[in-house]
């Protein structure tokens, strides 16, 4: 009735707690998306070609942190 899945999906070699490394790390990548998506106003992407999304995302980057470092000495 039920299919079930060959034992190499199951054995994905985590040592002691190396799951929750992954976790961890999957979530600090989807905060970072998070603060682009809410602080930098990237809602158009121009291409989907992996090469000029990486360089959208670096301009937006280096932008808003040239920003934030304008708008710290001008106080």
């Amino acid at each position: 009735m039920g299919t079930s899945l060959p034992a190499r999906y199951f054995d994905l070699g985590f040592i002691g707690g190396g799951h929750r490394t992954i976790y961890k790390s999957r979530w600090l990548v989807e905060l970072f998306f998070k603060w682009i998506k809410q602080h930098l106003s990237t809602v158009h992407v121009h291409s989907y070609k992996p090469q000029a999304i990486w360089y959208q995302l670096f301009l937006v980057v280096i932008t808003a942190l040239w920003f934030k470092r304008y708008a710290a000495q001008s106080l």
